[in-house]
């Protein structure tokens, strides 16, 4: 091939392959250089140091090369000594509800479910659960250990005296009766052979209630029907059945890192079966509240290929954090989601009145967040109109748009940033806590949602706040209302215990977007068999 016609593809696996060619043996040490470079350049003091430099030059260097008829003048950084500089304020950790009566709290997840177990126990008390499990025949040994691990936990320590993440497994902390497990192999990892697997699993029926499917990292870059997680997870859905992938590189984990990845594991499988870990205490409004959740995702045929925009409807809470959804989630092209977005919304407002016995008397609070495009006119006008012509009574509505690459940044330089164990590092510094935002206006709130402990490593640098903008049609207008709430939702998902970066509402939007778009890439893949049953539950965490 002519060199001409090559692109070296640098995501992080097709940088490291060039860089090791590069610099065979001395690659290591370049990459150890190289990551502590980045770190430097992307570190808040870093970058605080930049912005100080390119300012001063503006200030000092700029003026003085222009005419004498034109004046320029640059002011500091606008900081808390400023007159002008807005209260920072910090939103309420949430409570989370391990019962039907409120009765069961606690501020911390994990906690509440060791000592709780999960709001849903009763659902599964008089219940034994049939799991397949589908791995290659080679790693039988390992995904057999890994297995047992994940239903009967790891015993570690994380503080002298203290039990660690997992110790109960997955039966033990979500009060489960028996679990039956059964294992199907095969020859390879194709993506045919994962199928085979299947059908001689579910040859005769058998019940399965969940599928456990162990794939590889090296996967992840296989796209469509050479790809054995979509096709599997594709062949299981249409058969109605949950499932669960994990890495053959996460079942090689050390033990300690292990437990962590098995206790997210076993939240978002709990979902997934139809269980409830919890809830969010919501605060007395005084009325009853929806929250829908709008998220889009690019799917494409490889990174090279056109992109296909896609916009997934699908999200639907109500204010305690209950998913709502039920076979409403659809996945359309962008420049057809308007009609998608007014049917979804009329069927989610219907589902609600009945299923949660809405008084009506009392107002409805309807609050859609979105982060793909602004509103138009039209859009709001369109939703307010199909709403009102089912609901008899009070309705505020808040159209809340999350901008992500907002041209803002916030620095605390008092942050001296959180200790990463990996790289035995600092990372985060001059990052503000999580939880703590600003308001600029009625309108927009710069909120903080990666923190320094949130930052995953040193090299990924300062975090950006989210720029929340309320929508100038909104009728619900009270902004701290609106910050705790997505605040509260961005704790508050099932697919891991660790915070988010966006309120779950928008999280799960974009999962349903994104696996239904690359599973619309197979070629076996039939629409349908979304329509019932697995449609309305966790499936895509």
């Amino acid at each position: 091939m002519p060199a001409r016609e090559c692109h070296i593809d640098l995501d992080p696996i097709g940088f490291e392959r060039v860089a090791e060619h590069a610099f065979g043996r001395e690659w290591r040490r370049v990459r150890t250089t190289l990551d502590q470079r980045i770190a430097e350049f992307s570190s808040g003091p870093g970058r605080f140091a930049r912005l100080n430099r390119i300012q001063n030059y503006f200030a000092l260097e700029v003026p003085s090369a222009m005419p004498p008829e034109i004046e320029i003048s640059l002011e500091a950084f606008v900081n808390s000594e400023s007159a002008n500089f807005p209260d920072i304020r910090r939103c309420p950790r949430p409570t989370y509800v391990f019962d039907e009566f409120e009765q069961a709290c606690d501020k911390w997840h994990d906690r509440g479910l060791k000592e709780f177990g999960p709001v849903s126990k009763n659902k599964f008390r008089d219940r034994n659960l049939k799991f397949m499990v589908i791995c290659q025949e080679s790693y039988r040994s390992k995904v057999t250990d890994f297995v047992e691990r994940f239903l009967n936990g790891v015993q570690t320590q994380v503080q002298s005296g203290k039990a660690g993440p997992f110790d109960s497994g997955f039966s033990g902390k979500y009060r489960l009766n028996e679990i039956t497990v059964q294992y199907f192999t095969t020859p390879d990892g194709t993506a045919s052979s994962y199928s085979l697997a299947v059908d001689e699993a579910t040859r005769n029926g058998n019940g399965w209630d969940f599928a456990i499917v162990q794939v590889l990292d090296a996967d992840k870059s296989l796209r469509s029907d050479q790809s054995p997680y979509l096709v599997t997870k594709a062949r299981l859905l249409s058969l109605k059945i949950a499932s669960q992938e994990f890495t053959l590189e996460t079942a090689e984990l050390p033990i300690s890192r292990l437990a962590y990845a098995l206790n997210n594991m076993a939240l978002a499988t709990y979902a997934k079966l139809g269980g409830t870990p919890w809830l969010l205490r919501s605060p007395d409004s005084g009325g009853q509240d929806l929250v829908v959740g709008l998220g889009s995702a690019n799917v494409g045929h490889g990174k090279l290929a056109a992109r296909d925009r896609l916009v997934g409807i699908t999200t639907v809470f109500s204010g305690d954090g209950s998913y709502r959804l039920s076979n409403l989630s659809k996945s359309v092209a962008f420049e057809h989601y308007r009609p998608t977005l007014v049917d979804t919304v009329v069927a989610a407002v219907n589902k609600a009145s009945m299923d949660l016995h809405w008084d009506p008397h009392l107002p409805i609070r309807l609050t859609f967040h979105y982060s793909f495009k602004s509103f138009s006119r039209e859009d709001v006008h369109a939703v307010k109109d199909a709403v009102n012509t089912i609901v008899d009574c009070k309705i505020d509505f808040a159209f809340v748009n999350f901008l992500r690459s907002s041209p803002h940044l916030i620095f605390d330089l008092r942050q001296q940033g959180a200790f990463d164990a990996m790289s035995r590092q600092f990372k985060g510094a001059y990052a503000p806590d999580r939880s703590s935002y600003l308001q600029l206006s009625k309108s927009q709130i710069l909120l903080n949602l990666v923190g320094p402990k949130e930052v995953k490593r040193p090299a990924d640098g300062m975090p950006h706040p989210v720029l929340i903008d309320l929508h100038p049609l909104s009728t619900f207008r009270d902004m701290g209302a609106i910050v705790n709430q997505i605040f509260a939702f961005s704790c508050h998902s099932w697919q891991s215990l660790n915070p988010s970066s966006l309120p779950v509402t928008i999280q799960y939007s974009n999962l349903i977007a994104k696996q239904l778009g690359q599973l619309s890439r197979l070629s076996s893949w039939d629409a349908h068999s979304m329509a019932t049953g697995i449609h309305g539950s966790r499936w895509f965490l």
